[in-house]
């Protein structure tokens, strides 16, 4: 015979919370305590013992590889919005020397070149 109990369903579980994205609040605000410094300082001399940590010449090397990349993407945004922003200025100077069949090549690269 079938148990009354087993045709109920399951009891909804609670949904979860929702998610918070951003800045949260710290898990401590206590300091190191003597043991995370020696366990810190244990850390860092394996490390460097163990030659996975970079020397100085790699750091300053890295930050300036990291600088010229950041200023690469950097101008590469700014010409790409300039191009956007010109485009349809642009396109109505293309049709308007089809239509009078000149061409102003300083006009047009003041336009197309950023």
């Amino acid at each position: 015979m079938v148990d009354s109990e087993s045709l109920t369903p399951p009891p909804a579980e609670a949904a979860p919370p929702p998610k918070k994205y951003g800045v949260t609040k710290p898990l401590s605000l206590a300091g190191p305590t003597d043991a995370d410094l020696q366990r810190n300082a244990t850390l860092e001399k394996f490390l460097k013992e163990s030659e996975l940590y970079e020397s100085e010449e790699e750091t300053a090397r890295r930050e300036q590889v990291l600088h010229q990349l950041d200023q690469g993407f950097s101008r590469n945004k700014y010409q790409r919005k300039c191009r956007e922003d010109n485009l349809a200025e642009y396109l109505e100077q293309c049709s308007g020397e089809r239509d009078a069949g000149e061409s102003d090549k300083a006009s047009h690269h003041a336009l197309c070149d950023v």
